[in-house]
């Protein structure tokens, strides 16, 4: 698996892609058949952590949200920006063995940012970075999950289907974490 991949690189293989692909119906097709993703996964934005993969989630099945540790607290708004336009029946949260989110600190990176940009000092402390380092992937799971249901943005018939899990890279399991 190599690091070191450009831009321009991507772009070549989506020139190589174009032949094959085929186009997508839009959103105004897929309304009125009741087709539009009633499920959304939000996991870690770690090249490892595929959830198209390890799920076999197929192209419009699914809504995935990525970043920095599987944070459904850092989704939230895109969660319920989302959700308010479809009304989601069910939320995956999957965390992943290995995540960089138990290693990092919110304190550490803010402490980067600020020598980077001093006169931003306030924004930078009042952003979220999504560490869990010092818990468990169980005991962040559970911690963001618990303040996402807490939520009175969250629709109430919505909160009981928010589960939480753990994937497994070296296995490729994915086990549930009760919240």
């Amino acid at each position: 698996m190599s690091s070191e991949i450009s831009t321009d690189a991507l772009l070549a293989r989506n020139k190589s892609y174009l032949p094959s692909h085929q186009p997508f119906p839009t959103i105004a097709e897929l309304a009125p058949l009741g087709k539009l993703p009633y499920m959304l996964v939000v996991t870690c934005a770690d090249g490892r952590c595929i959830p198209e993969n390890f799920l076999g989630i197929n192209p419009g099945e699914v809504i995935v949200i990525r970043n920095a540790g599987g944070n459904l607290q850092m989704a939230l708004p895109n969660v319920l920006a989302l959700d308010t336009l479809l009304s989601f029946h069910e939320i995956m949260v999957i965390k992943h063995t290995d995540c960089g989110s138990l290693v990092y600190t919110n304190e550490g990176i803010k402490g980067v940012l600020t020598e980077r940009a001093p006169g931003k000092k306030d924004e930078i402390e009042n952003m979220e970075m999504g560490s869990i380092a010092g818990k468990t992937l169980e005991q962040g799971l559970k911690e963001q999950i618990g303040a996402v249901k807490a939520n009175k943005l969250v629709r109430e018939d919505l909160k009981p289907s928010i589960r939480g899990f753990i994937y497994d890279l070296i296995s490729g399991d994915l086990k549930e974490v009760e919240v």
